[in-house]
């Protein structure tokens, strides 16, 4: 099942993204191998048996199947809930709008450029996610 749309739409994210005099391109390392709760692992399970007359073997994922339909969904939804959680108003609204793929955001000035990276280094490392 493909998720609901819950990033702004790429046009207006791109717009926003050449605005800028500087800008961050930035990607979430391993990412579909972060999302998955260890609590939700037992609802990933392939069976699976290397003959029809061996028993079945079971294995849980413990990543977001790259492929599937969902695991972009999933993949945004999991930065959009890091942005709307985040107390910093401009660093949330730079996950939550302007994220797509690895374009993020800028500015016109490089020391608030340097500073917006920091924050949003920070804030996805809280969660254990690398850029």
């Amino acid at each position: 099942m493909v998720g609901p749309t819950v990033q702004d739409d790429l046009l207006s994210i791109l717009l926003r993204f050449r605005q800028h005099k500087y800008v961050l391109s930035a990607d979430v390392e391993k990412m579909y191998q972060q999302i998955v709760h260890p609590d939700d692992r037992h609802l990933q399970q392939i069976v699976w048996r290397d003959s029809p007359t061996d028993l079945l073997k079971t294995f849980q994922l413990k990543t977001v199947s790259y492929g599937t339909v969902s695991a972009p969904y999933l993949a945004t939804q999991c930065l959009q809930q890091l942005g709307f959680n985040y107390e910093d108003i401009k660093i949330s609204d730079i996950i939550v709008h302007d994220f797509y793929v690895d374009d993020l955001t800028g500015g016109d000035d490089i020391d608030e450029v340097q500073s917006i990276r920091k924050k949003i280094e920070s804030t996805l490392a809280f969660e254990k996610m690398e850029i």
